[in-house]
């Protein structure tokens, strides 16, 4: 309980208290996971960062969002902008579909720290493009988008859609990533839909600017009532693809699955 108020007291700003409860819930509890994130936010905060690393190792739950989240923040205050930007990709998914508000928090400190290796990508493929160097753009652009917030993230689908305009051959789904929509395909004819949202995962991973993969997910997310999660993923295609053939049921399917939130709401 202590652990968990002195990270209540952090986001309020309240840095003292949730200094205090951490110490407090060291000396109660000092195994407990909740104890290990606690002294670890408050020791980056204070600028340990080597502190804040020792405290994350120590924490059990090899599956806990904001834990990896911290450590990552750690190693870029650290000043390893390049290895925190690495681990950060091999999280980067399960933190934008997570809901847990600690982890959107410090996520979003994370990519404040980030953004001069974000700009640097977006530089970088800029100069790619006006070469003529698609492919080679289109993999800054990706590595740009993974260290994106909401916002920079809006600005970027929109940059890649207009070069899709020009060059739409750029919008094809490439070999290994149709590997694994076809085994999403599968997964769908046999009923196994979480399956397949992983399946499209994995595709999206290779191919982060493909329309139809999220097209394609966004209705499997639906069937699964994640429809938060498949306006967003609707929305993307809309805004990677807004000629397409498919807009007009997209819009529509928004406007659909929107309502039914709306409905879960007033429950």
């Amino acid at each position: 309980v202590l652990g968990l108020r002195s990270f209540l007291y952090r986001e309020k700003g309240l840095l003292d208290e949730a200094a205090a409860d951490a110490d407090k819930a060291a000396a109660i509890d000092p195994a407990q996971d909740w104890t290990h994130m606690a002294r670890a936010a408050v020791a980056s905060d204070r600028g340990d960062n080597d502190l804040a690393l020792n405290e994350i190792s120590a924490i059990k739950d090899p599956e806990n969002m904001v834990a990896a989240v911290l450590k990552v923040v750690a190693v870029a205050r650290k000043g390893d902008l390049a290895g925190a930007e690495s681990a950060f990709s091999s999280i980067s998914r399960n933190v934008a579909s997570s809901t847990n508000a600690l982890v959107i928090r410090n996520a979003g400190i994370l990519l404040g720290l980030l953004e001069p290796v974000r700009q640097a990508h977006l530089d970088k493929a800029a100069s790619l493009v006006a070469g003529s160097n698609w492919t080679e753009a289109l993999n800054e652009y990706a590595a740009a988008l993974r260290i994106s917030n909401q916002a920079g993230r809006q600005e970027l689908l929109s940059t890649v859609s207009a070069l899709f305009k020009s060059h739409p051959e750029l919008a094809e789904l490439p070999e290994e990533a149709r590997k694994h929509s076809l085994r999403a395909e599968v997964l769908i004819q046999e009923k196994d839909l979480p399956g397949a949202v992983k399946e499209f995962d994995q595709a999206l991973g290779l191919a982060p600017f493909c329309p139809v993969l999220y097209y394609n997910q966004a209705v499997i997310l639906a069937n699964l009532r994640q429809y938060s999660q498949a306006v967003e993923q609707m929305k993307t295609f809309l805004t990677l693809a807004p000629e397409d053939q498919k807009a007009r049921e997209a819009k529509d399917l928004i406007y659909q699955w929107e309502f039914r939130l709306e409905r879960q709401a007033g429950k």
